[in-house]
Protein backbone atom coordinates (compact mmCIF):
# COMPACT_ATOMS: atom_id res chain seq x y z
CA UNK A 1 0.00 0.00 0.00
CA UNK A 2 1.29 3.59 -0.59
CA UNK A 3 0.80 6.16 1.39
CA UNK A 4 -0.86 9.37 0.24
CA UNK A 5 2.30 11.41 1.56
CA UNK A 6 4.23 9.38 -0.94
CA UNK A 7 2.61 11.00 -3.55
CA UNK A 8 3.31 14.28 -5.36
CA UNK A 9 0.75 17.11 -6.08
CA UNK A 10 -0.37 17.53 -9.31
CA UNK A 11 1.21 20.05 -11.45
CA UNK A 12 -0.33 23.57 -11.36
CA UNK A 13 -1.89 24.57 -14.61
CA UNK A 14 0.69 26.67 -16.69
CA UNK A 15 -0.26 30.60 -16.31
CA UNK A 16 -2.19 31.92 -19.97
CA UNK A 17 -0.24 34.70 -20.20
CA UNK A 18 3.12 34.20 -19.46
CA UNK A 19 5.00 37.34 -18.24
CA UNK A 20 6.80 38.15 -21.83
CA UNK A 21 3.10 38.92 -23.14
CA UNK A 22 2.34 41.24 -20.21
CA UNK A 23 5.05 43.29 -20.58
CA UNK A 24 4.42 43.33 -23.73
CA UNK A 25 0.99 44.23 -23.71
CA UNK A 26 1.83 47.17 -21.37
CA UNK A 27 4.10 48.14 -22.90
CA UNK A 28 3.09 51.64 -24.81
CA UNK A 29 5.61 51.38 -27.79
CA UNK A 30 4.73 48.09 -28.99
CA UNK A 31 3.08 47.90 -32.58
CA UNK A 32 0.14 46.84 -32.73
CA UNK A 33 -0.14 45.09 -35.59
CA UNK A 34 1.28 41.80 -36.72
CA UNK A 35 4.23 41.76 -38.96
CA UNK A 36 3.31 40.36 -42.63
CA UNK A 37 5.31 39.85 -45.92
CA UNK A 38 2.19 39.81 -47.34
CA UNK A 39 0.95 43.35 -49.29
CA UNK A 40 -1.54 45.09 -48.10
CA UNK A 41 -4.43 44.30 -50.19
CA UNK A 42 -5.08 48.34 -51.92
CA UNK A 43 -9.11 48.99 -51.81
CA UNK A 44 -10.89 49.79 -54.71
CA UNK A 45 -12.73 52.66 -55.02
CA UNK A 46 -16.20 52.14 -55.86
CA UNK A 47 -18.81 54.68 -56.94
CA UNK A 48 -21.14 55.65 -54.66
CA UNK A 49 -24.50 53.67 -54.00
CA UNK A 50 -27.67 55.18 -53.19
CA UNK A 51 -30.09 53.67 -50.84
CA UNK A 52 -27.73 51.19 -49.22
CA UNK A 53 -27.62 47.11 -49.97
CA UNK A 54 -31.62 47.42 -50.80
CA UNK A 55 -30.52 49.26 -54.28
CA UNK A 56 -29.58 46.22 -56.04
CA UNK A 57 -32.83 44.87 -55.74
CA UNK A 58 -35.49 48.02 -56.51
CA UNK A 59 -35.15 50.78 -58.67
CA UNK A 60 -34.44 54.06 -56.98
CA UNK A 61 -38.53 55.67 -57.70
CA UNK A 62 -39.24 52.49 -55.90
CA UNK A 63 -37.03 52.87 -52.75
CA UNK A 64 -37.82 57.11 -52.95
CA UNK A 65 -41.65 56.25 -52.70
CA UNK A 66 -40.82 53.82 -49.70
CA UNK A 67 -38.95 56.82 -48.20
CA UNK A 68 -42.04 58.85 -48.20
CA UNK A 69 -44.15 56.81 -46.73
CA UNK A 70 -45.77 56.57 -43.30
CA UNK A 71 -47.49 54.24 -41.26
CA UNK A 72 -50.75 55.18 -42.19
CA UNK A 73 -49.51 54.32 -45.86
CA UNK A 74 -48.14 50.87 -44.98
CA UNK A 75 -52.00 50.43 -42.86
CA UNK A 76 -53.63 50.85 -46.60
CA UNK A 77 -51.39 48.81 -48.83
CA UNK A 78 -51.81 46.29 -45.57
CA UNK A 79 -55.51 46.99 -45.96
CA UNK A 80 -54.92 46.42 -49.92
CA UNK A 81 -53.11 43.30 -49.66
CA UNK A 82 -56.12 41.69 -47.16
CA UNK A 83 -58.47 42.79 -49.29
CA UNK A 84 -56.44 40.77 -52.88
CA UNK A 85 -56.46 37.96 -50.17
CA UNK A 86 -60.50 37.85 -49.42
CA UNK A 87 -60.85 38.15 -53.34
CA UNK A 88 -58.39 35.08 -53.91
CA UNK A 89 -60.15 33.21 -51.38
CA UNK A 90 -63.48 33.52 -52.76
CA UNK A 91 -62.04 32.56 -56.52
CA UNK A 92 -60.43 29.25 -55.19
CA UNK A 93 -63.76 28.36 -52.88
CA UNK A 94 -65.66 28.84 -56.28
CA UNK A 95 -63.32 26.78 -58.01
CA UNK A 96 -63.63 24.08 -55.44
CA UNK A 97 -67.67 24.32 -55.93
CA UNK A 98 -66.97 22.71 -59.28
CA UNK A 99 -68.34 19.57 -59.98
CA UNK A 100 -65.81 16.44 -59.42
CA UNK A 101 -65.95 15.79 -63.94
CA UNK A 102 -64.23 19.12 -64.05
CA UNK A 103 -61.11 19.05 -61.52
CA UNK A 104 -59.58 15.92 -61.23
CA UNK A 105 -58.00 14.91 -57.70
CA UNK A 106 -54.23 16.58 -58.02
CA UNK A 107 -55.98 19.97 -59.17
CA UNK A 108 -58.44 19.74 -56.02
CA UNK A 109 -55.07 19.22 -53.80
CA UNK A 110 -53.44 21.83 -55.18
CA UNK A 111 -56.35 24.38 -54.68
CA UNK A 112 -56.80 23.31 -51.02
CA UNK A 113 -53.24 23.70 -50.36
CA UNK A 114 -53.52 27.17 -51.99
CA UNK A 115 -56.61 28.15 -49.83
CA UNK A 116 -54.61 26.81 -46.84
CA UNK A 117 -51.55 28.92 -47.34
CA UNK A 118 -53.76 32.18 -48.60
CA UNK A 119 -55.83 31.82 -45.48
CA UNK A 120 -52.38 31.63 -43.14
CA UNK A 121 -51.03 34.87 -45.10
CA UNK A 122 -54.22 36.27 -44.45
CA UNK A 123 -53.84 36.22 -40.69
CA UNK A 124 -50.79 37.26 -41.11
CA UNK A 125 -51.71 40.61 -42.88
CA UNK A 126 -54.84 40.91 -40.25
CA UNK A 127 -52.14 40.82 -37.39
CA UNK A 128 -49.70 43.49 -38.99
CA UNK A 129 -52.88 45.59 -39.98
CA UNK A 130 -53.87 45.02 -35.95
CA UNK A 131 -50.29 45.82 -35.11
CA UNK A 132 -49.95 48.75 -37.07
CA UNK A 133 -53.34 50.28 -36.15
CA UNK A 134 -52.35 50.04 -32.52
CA UNK A 135 -49.09 51.99 -33.19
CA UNK A 136 -50.52 54.55 -35.08
CA UNK A 137 -53.69 55.02 -31.67
CA UNK A 138 -50.82 54.89 -29.52
CA UNK A 139 -48.24 57.37 -30.91
CA UNK A 140 -49.96 60.47 -29.72
CA UNK A 141 -49.73 58.87 -26.14
CA UNK A 142 -46.21 57.83 -26.16
CA UNK A 143 -44.79 61.27 -27.44
CA UNK A 144 -47.11 63.11 -24.42
CA UNK A 145 -45.86 60.67 -22.01
CA UNK A 146 -41.95 61.36 -23.14
CA UNK A 147 -43.01 65.19 -23.01
CA UNK A 148 -44.76 64.58 -18.87
CA UNK A 149 -41.59 62.42 -17.94
CA UNK A 150 -39.30 65.15 -19.34
CA UNK A 151 -41.22 68.09 -17.79
CA UNK A 152 -41.19 66.25 -14.35
CA UNK A 153 -37.40 65.11 -14.61
CA UNK A 154 -37.15 68.85 -15.29
CA UNK A 155 -38.96 70.03 -12.06
CA UNK A 156 -37.40 67.32 -9.85
CA UNK A 157 -33.63 68.52 -11.08
CA UNK A 158 -35.02 72.19 -10.19
CA UNK A 159 -35.77 70.99 -6.91
CA UNK A 160 -32.64 69.01 -5.73
CA UNK A 161 -31.04 72.11 -7.13
CA UNK A 162 -32.50 74.51 -4.51
CA UNK A 163 -32.30 71.85 -1.73
CA UNK A 164 -28.51 71.45 -2.84
CA UNK A 165 -28.12 75.13 -2.87
CA UNK A 166 -30.08 75.94 0.39
CA UNK A 167 -27.83 73.16 2.30
CA UNK A 168 -24.76 75.19 1.29
CA UNK A 169 -25.94 78.33 2.25
CA UNK A 170 -27.08 76.64 5.89
CA UNK A 171 -23.74 74.58 6.15
CA UNK A 172 -21.88 77.57 5.95
CA UNK A 173 -23.55 79.52 8.39
CA UNK A 174 -24.66 82.66 6.41
CA UNK A 175 -28.16 82.01 6.93
CA UNK A 176 -29.99 81.05 10.05
CA UNK A 177 -31.45 78.02 8.65
CA UNK A 178 -35.44 79.23 9.32
CA UNK A 179 -35.42 80.26 5.31
CA UNK A 180 -34.00 77.11 4.53
CA UNK A 181 -36.63 75.73 5.98
CA UNK A 182 -39.09 77.45 5.19
CA UNK A 183 -38.37 77.19 1.57
CA UNK A 184 -38.06 73.06 2.25
CA UNK A 185 -41.59 73.33 3.54
CA UNK A 186 -40.65 72.08 6.75
CA UNK A 187 -42.11 75.40 8.41
CA UNK A 188 -45.68 76.77 8.09
CA UNK A 189 -46.27 80.49 7.09
CA UNK A 190 -45.62 81.58 11.47
CA UNK A 191 -42.07 80.54 11.39
CA UNK A 192 -43.34 77.92 13.73
CA UNK A 193 -43.40 73.66 13.16
CA UNK A 194 -46.28 72.09 11.66
CA UNK A 195 -48.32 72.23 14.57
CA UNK A 196 -46.23 71.02 17.36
Amino acid sequence: MTDNKDKKPPAKRPPRRTTGKVTDALNPERNHRKKTDKPRATKVAQPAQRHGVYAKFFPDEVIEDAVKANLSDELVAMRCGFRNGVLTLGRIAKDLELPDDDLDIEQRMSLYKLYNSTTRAMDNVLGRIVQLEKTIVEIPYIVESTNHKRVQSEKDKALTDKARIEYELLRKGKNTGVQVLWNLGFMNKGGEGDGD
